[in-house]
């Protein structure tokens, strides 16, 4: 007869003690289903995160407060890269809707109507809500953040690459209590 052993069971994200270790399994498993290379634990540390080194990956100059002028920490950038993203600002976004009809033409930055049944599907997917106004969506489909809008009392709503919110939500859960 074979000893007894507990079974392996998955780690819940309310938990606080694995609740880094889960963080550090979603980001792999986003990593797989990007077809973005793996890194150890230790490499998504933010006292290990690089700079990056080319001009554009840097959106901007930095502050002695580590943060960029847009915003963005350096750790936020080489995570969105890490998971296959391009950590965009909402000035990057260039693609705006606006009501024809019934429906919805998007304007591509060129001035002139998108007619690319792909890049339409895409953007009408994102299911931004009718009411918002000054939709503007984001050109590159790996955009970590996709579309910004105002909604009815004038607030700016934005809209994030699934793979940027299911890191974010893991974040979230790794720093709750109990």
């Amino acid at each position: 007869m074979l000893p007894w052993r507990r079974p392996k069971r998955a780690p819940t994200l309310g938990n606080s003690a694995d609740g880094i270790r889960v963080f550090h399994l979603e980001i792999r498993r986003l990593q797989r289903h990007a077809n973005v290379p793996r890194r150890n634990k230790r490499d998504l540390s933010p006292s290990r995160v690089p700079l990056p080194e080319h001009e554009s990956e840097r959106s901007g100059e930095q502050s002695p407060t580590g943060k960029f002028r847009n915003g963005a920490t350096p750790h936020a950038i080489v995570l969105a890269k890490r998971l296959g993203l391009r950590y965009v600002t909402s000035d990057a976004l260039s693609i705006r809707r606006t009501r024809r009809g019934r429906g919805w033409i998007y304007i591509g930055h060129n001035q002139h109507p998108i007619r690319d049944p792909k890049i339409i599907r895409r953007l009408a997917r994102l299911a931004v809500p009718p009411a918002y106004a000054d939709v503007l969506y984001a050109a590159d489909p790996h955009a970590h953040l996709q579309a910004v809008g105002r909604d009815a009392a004038g607030r700016l709503q934005y809209r994030y690459h699934s793979r940027w919110k299911t890191c974010a939500n893991c974040a979230r859960a790794a720093v709750l209590p109990g």
